[in-house]
This record gives structure tokens, sequence and C-alpha cells, in this order.
């Protein structure tokens, strides 16, 4: 007997002709108990407007659908064209933009519901945070969800984990088990919830501290001290980087990956006002040092 509640994406792709492109990130999930409650994690009513990212085969995608004011879907494989296209012409409510999630400007949106394509699962995060919107419930790898929930000295704590803690509250919902996914990825999924907060702190450019923890946590199991120092190989007077140090001397021998939030952002605002906006200073040194290639490292 069959198990209602599983998807048969395999045949779905046969039907169309279609093969799921790994080297994009496509997994996907078979299994639509867990895609229900995503829609449920999301809380998702006739006001909201909801964006997804990857929609694929639609199978989240209608669930969205029946559940929302409107669904704006990007899609960058335009061999799902015809699959998106007949379910538009069942719901009047969804609308897809053909292109790369990560280039398309986002509209504006209440909520986001998406099963992330794990290739760029973390560039696409640091986009998302930069818009305002109410909630987000998101797929992606169980390493990279941990990462967005880790706290100051626990493993996976990362640059992701400030900006995620600055800006938003976040909560674990559950892990997703590979065989839950076709094709099955080489590793398991998660489901976050990320709930958009105002900024719990200041800082002086947003462009900047991104920078600063960029070049912060490149060297996480370092001390304050010997990190901030090491711009003295980009030219940076040692002079003015004691001074930067004396106005953050109560954490200069804690360990990068130690440091809370909010002390990043104190830290942001001691190397601002002795040294002005150094983010094409952080920027020469990852490209000395090889550092930062992509925005997914």
């Amino acid at each position: 007997m069959k198990n209602a509640s599983i998807i048969n994406v395999r045949g779905m792709f046969r039907t169309h002709g279609i093969r799921p492109n790994r080297a994009l990130g496509q997994h996907f999930l078979t299994d639509r108990n867990l895609l229900q409650r995503e829609v449920e994690y999301a809380n998702i009513s006739r006001k909201d407007m909801v964006l997804e990212i990857g929609p694929g085969i639609g199978n989240l995608t209608e669930l969205l659908a029946k559940r929302a004011k409107s669904v704006i879907a990007i899609e960058k494989d335009l061999r799902f064209r015809n699959i998106l296209s007949e379910l538009q012409a069942k719901y009047d409510n969804i609308r897809v933009v053909y292109g790369d999630a990560l280039q398309v400007k986002f509209p504006r949106f209440d909520k986001m519901v998406s099963n992330l394509p794990f290739k760029i699962a973390l560039p696409l995060t640091f986009k998302i945070l930069e818009h305002d919107f109410e909630v987000a419930v998101l797929l992606c790898q169980e390493r990279l969800a941990r990462r967005m929930c880790a706290l100051p000295g626990r493993d996976g704590y990362s640059r992701l984990s400030v900006q995620i803690r600055r800006n938003a509250d976040v909560d674990f919902l559950e892990v997703v088990p590979k065989n839950k996914f076709f094709p099955p990825p080489k590793v398991d999924g998660a489901l976050v919830r990320i709930r958009r907060t105002p900024p719990k702190f200041d800082v002086p450019s947003e462009e900047f501290f991104k920078e600063l923890l960029k070049f912060m946590f490149s060297q996480r199991n370092k001390t304050v001290r010997q990190a901030v120092m090491a711009l003295k190989s980009t030219g940076v007077p040692k002079e003015s980087l004691l001074e930067v140090l004396s106005r953050i001397g109560r954490i200069l021998h804690k360990k990068v990956r130690e440091i809370k939030p909010r002390e990043f952002g104190s830290m942001a605002w001691a190397f601002w006002e002795e040294l002005g906006d150094l983010t094409e200073v952080f920027r020469s040194f990852f490209e000395t040092h090889g550092l930062y290639k992509h925005e997914n490292e």
C-alpha cells in the first residue's frame, strides 16, 4: 500500500523529462507532511505576501498558494517553466520570476518559506537578512542551520551567527534526514525559523561591519589582540591599532570565536572612531591572504 504522505518526485521528473541538477544544489523534498509543517511553522494566512526561492517542481509552492494572499517564486532553472506554468494556471496568486536569486532584486514580502538550494544557502541567508520581513522558515544543510543558531564559544559560531543574533531571533525547528529528499544529498538538512527584529545594536556602517566580521572570523581561533594586530600587514600603523585595542581592552585576550555579538558592535565603533572606514583595508587583507574568495565560505 502506498504511503499518501510520500510525493513521487522521481516520477514527476521522468514525466517532464528533467534530471535534478546537483551542481545547482537541487534536492527536492518527498515528504508531504514535512512540507505542510513548513507552512504551519510560518503561520501563513490570507494576508501574507510570501517569497519562495527555488520552487522547482512546485510541491511547496502549491501549499503556500492555498494559504497565502500571494506567492512570488524565484527560479533559476528554466526547465521547470512548464511545471510552474501549470501551477500558475491553477492558482492565480502565484507569480514566478526566472533568474538567479543571488542577483534578482527581491520584491517586498512579509514572509519567506523556502527549501534553499544547498549550494548557495549561505549567501542567500545573508541576502535575506538585508530585507525587512516578519518571519522566514528555511530548509538548508543541518550544519548551516546549527551555525545560524550557535552561541559564542560553541561549535559553529560564526559571522553568520553574529549577524542573525543582531537582526533576528532564530529557532532550530527540526532535522530533515537525507532520505527525505530526491535525489538524497550527502548531508542531512534542517529547518530553522528566523523572526526579523530591529537591529539589537547600532554599527557605524552595515558594509563595514560585514567586512569586520569576515576579517575577525578568518582568525577565529586567535585572540582579539592577535587578530587586530594582523592588520599591520596592510600598512595600518601599529600605534593606531594599539589605540583600538585600548578601547576594547576587556576582551583582548578572548578568542574571536568567544566574542558576543554586541561586543563585535563595540569593536566596530572602536575601529571606526580611531581609523575611519576600513572596509577596503579588510578586503585587501582577504585578497593578500586568499580568504573568502566566495561568499559561501
